[in-house]
């Protein structure tokens, strides 16, 4: 049988999904951040932060396998969308990791703000804008060039600083 993978890796928590073909949802799974920058190596043995959020995405992974009853090596194709992913150094390193633990023939790695694009629109063209943990804007035009605001996004940033901002106004009124 062939799978699909889709995770998505922020600052709060990773989730990854494993599908059949027809997009028919067999399995999730949770872990920690995802943010090769963010990830806590608070309580454990790991040397940084990369590999703690490397290990968060490996246990959200292995979680939805288990509970689809699926092998790594039936992937056919993975796409993380991921927090902290920014240059070109991060792709590599996400990819490579995921790559090594077999997760996917076909893999793509992405920053976060990508992802809605291949949800919301046939032809992947346009533009994003995502409010989790922090903020994230992404374009993708139609010779395929794309741009993502990475960690450049400093206006108003995600719900933490949304929530602040209204609790702040409701204080004041």
């Amino acid at each position: 049988m062939q799978y699909i993978l889709g995770v998505d890796g922020g600052n709060t928590k990773t989730i990854a999904i494993v599908a059949d073909l027809d997009g028919t949802i067999l399995g999730t799974g949770s872990g920690g951040c995802g943010d090769i920058y963010n990830a806590s190596i608070e309580g454990t043995n790991l040397p940084d932060s990369a590999s703690a959020a490397i290990a968060n995405i490996e246990y959200a992974v292995e979680t939805a396998l288990k509970a689809a009853q699926v092998k790594a090596a039936d992937l056919v194709t993975a796409v993380f969308n991921m927090a902290g992913a920014d240059w070109p150094e991060d792709f590599a390193l996400l990819e490579t990791a995921m790559k090594s633990r077999g997760y996917g023939r076909i893999l793509t790695v992405q920053n976060d703000a990508m992802g809605v694009l291949h949800a919301g629109v046939a032809d992947n063209i346009g533009v994003s804008v995502i409010c989790g943990t922090g903020g994230a804007t992404g374009a993708r035009g139609p010779d395929g060039r794309i741009w993502h605001s990475s960690m450049w996004q400093d206006q108003v940033q995600g719900s933490f600083d949304m929530s602040r901002k209204a609790f702040d106004a409701v204080i004041r009124s």
